[in-house]
């Protein structure tokens, strides 16, 4: 619908479209992280069994909230794609991959598996903030407003997962601390 709209010069809908389908696709993506961070210790045991599992969940936890950071622009780099504004952000994914692996190195060096885990984290909002602060949709959807997107459709959700993450994983870090010592 978004090339469809762009092409027959309804710049208005194709934005609407971006917007709906953010909120959308952003809403299924917090429900399935959020399943894997506050079930990571049961998804862990399946995995990895009993002894590994129970030490493991912070991993699962942090890399589903990575994962979900990472995948919320899929709708607005998939119209920047269909509109011909992709080609000011190819860059972006190497520049993400830069930042993940040297601050999984740097950190890592200094923190172990936490350092690495915040790598990812931090890797994955370089990666987002790239794509925002270029705007392919910008010069596509006549000086489009990115943080009325912003605003519109990923405030609300991204703040709910960040939120969940920083409140479940510490607590479920302190209980294995508890367990463990």
């Amino acid at each position: 619908p978004i090339a469809k709209s762009y092409a027959e010069g309804a710049h208005e809908d194709a934005m609407h479209t971006v917007e709906s389908a953010s909120r959308f696709i952003l809403s299924i993506a917090v429900v399935a992280s959020s399943i894997f961070i506050f079930c990571a210790r049961d998804v862990a045991d399946l995995w990895l069994g009993k002894s590994y599992g129970y030490q493991s969940s912070e991993i699962i936890m942090v890399l589903a909230t990575a994962t979900l950071i990472r995948s919320i622009l899929t709708p607005y780099v998939s119209a920047a794609i269909a509109t011909g504004g992709h080609r000011s952000i190819a860059w972006t994914p190497i520049i993400e991959g830069i930042a993940n692996v040297s601050l999984s190195v740097w950190l890592g060096s200094m923190y172990g598996l936490a350092g690495i885990l915040t790598a990812k984290v931090v890797s994955a909002f370089v990666g987002i903030g790239l794509v925002l602060y270029v705007n392919p949709l910008r010069n596509v959807f006549d000086n489009y407003d990115i943080v009325v997107y912003i605003r519109s459709a990923l405030y609300r959700p991204l703040a709910a997962i960040l939120i969940i993450s920083l409140i479940v994983i510490p607590a479920d870090y302190a209980q294995i601390d508890r367990n463990m010592g």
